[in-house]
């Protein structure tokens, strides 16, 4: 009975040895996982004029259109604008690439940085996750702040 008893036990030990070796925890998703998962839509935008200023909401005074338009980063750094279902241009030779390039994380994928053919432009991350993406930045009219969607 003892042996029998043993046999359950050593069974039993190298059993939950095995399952726990084979269980690794999942890599932690970074921003740049996020980021390339899935495309996004624009959700929200906001402005203010100055630095101390409250952030106003616009994105209700931009056309609907461009809150279709479909935003993908690829792991190849590589990023594209696309129309969604409701096209800003709707003529017959309309583009269907509104905007692409390159981009890149910088400053522990703490910064978004786009390039395209007009220049390169700065975007602060203020949270990414697996389902919103919120970027800030600054250009000569103000200061601006972005909320994206998958």
């Amino acid at each position: 009975m003892k042996k029998v008893i043993f046999f359950l036990l050593a069974v039993s030990i190298s059993s939950a040895l095995i399952i726990s070796c084979a269980k690794s925890d999942p890599t932690p998703a970074t921003n740049f996982t996020y980021i390339i998962e899935k495309p996004w839509v624009l959700k929200n935008e906001w402005a203010k004029s100055a630095i101390d200023s409250p952030w106003k909401v616009i994105d209700t005074a931009l056309p609907i259109c461009f809150k279709e338009e479909i935003y993908s980063y690829t792991a190849d750094s590589r990023f594209s604008v696309v129309p969604g279902a409701i096209k800003c241009d709707t003529t017959k030779y309309a583009p269907t690439v509104l905007s692409s390039g390159t981009w890149s994380l910088q400053n522990n994928e703490t910064t978004l940085v786009t390039g395209t053919s007009a220049g390169s432009k700065t975007f602060t991350i203020e949270y990414l996750n697996d389902a919103q993406f919120q970027i800030s930045f600054q250009d000569a009219s103000g200061y601006y702040r972005q909320l994206f969607v998958h």
